[in-house]
């Protein structure tokens, strides 16, 4: 933070930075280092160089290929005779361009170019062309000869039309649709209902006295055993009780069972013996 006071009114001139001097190497820079593999693909040298960590530089071992800097000098280039094609070197279009007339190659490629060719520099186009033509009196001819536009009657009988009081089509389709559906849901209830009056069987007067008989024994048998326990006002044991509501609940289901046998028909469900209907 600066604090302003009279100090600091004049400022400071900034003192010139002062570069040092370039840093220079003692060793020659072209001396590889200790073990170098650098540049020894493309010489005679196998493997390694200098392993003994020579700072001298022996000129009868060349380390770089020559010319891999810069090329080759630009006198050094002998200009050689290109050597002619053979037909097999030849691809199958230019072989066939060979065996044509130059007459005939130039108009394949006129007829092969799109575009008009780009005007040369020294070709000047035709400027101040003028027309005599007077276009006001050209449009009202035109106008004039026209052949008038016939209007159509806006008064228009819908009742003359050819679909006038048709049921439409789509509607015609969306009830055969619906009737399709119709037919097809009553099936199915028909389906279900024939299966389900073959699961479901009436019994006989004599099954169902027989079957009357049975559960008024089975209901007499749990009241033997029920009334045997009843005298006990506490229980000992959880399991008393629980065999005391179990007797009860017994006793409960037992009479509406045979309750439901003094109804005039009397099914019975085929899937499962227990539903009495």
């Amino acid at each position: 933070m600066c604090i302003r006071d009279s100090y600091n009114l004049i400022k400071k001139e900034p003192e010139p930075k002062v570069k040092p001097p370039l840093y220079h190497s003692k060793f020659d820079p072209l001396i590889p280092p200790t073990g170098s593999t650098l540049g020894l693909k493309t010489t005679p040298v196998p493997g390694v160089y200098n392993l003994s960590g020579s700072m001298v530089l022996d000129s009868s071992v060349r380390l770089r290929a020559e010319a891999s800097t810069f090329g080759r000098p630009k006198d050094s280039f002998v200009e050689t005779s290109p050597k002619p094609k053979t037909k097999k070197s030849l691809s199958p279009g230019s072989r066939m361009r060979a065996s044509l007339s130059p007459t005939t190659i130039k108009s394949m490629k006129m007829r092969d170019s799109i575009k008009p060719p780009v005007p040369k520099r020294d070709e000047v186009p035709i400027m101040g062309l003028r027309s005599s033509k007077d276009f006001i009196l050209s449009n009202a001819v035109d106008v004039i000869l026209a052949s008038p536009v016939k209007k159509q009657d806006k008064d228009v009988d819908w009742l003359k039309r050819d679909d006038y009081g048709k049921v439409p089509t789509y509607l015609t389709q969306v009830k055969e649709h619906l009737k399709e559906e119709y037919e097809q849901v009553r099936r199915q209830q028909l389906e279900e209902q024939e299966q389900r009056q073959s699961q479901i069987r009436k019994l006989t007067d004599e099954e169902v006295e027989e079957l009357r008989r049975s559960l008024q024994a089975k209901l007499e048998d749990v009241t033997r055993k029920y009334q045997r326990r009843s005298y006990l006002t506490t229980f000992d044991t959880l399991s008393m009780l629980k065999r005391k509501e179990e007797y009860e609940k017994e006793i409960a289901f037992l009479e509406k069972e045979i309750e439901k046998l003094n109804k005039r028909y009397i099914f019975v469900d085929m899937r499962s013996s227990a539903n009495i209907h």
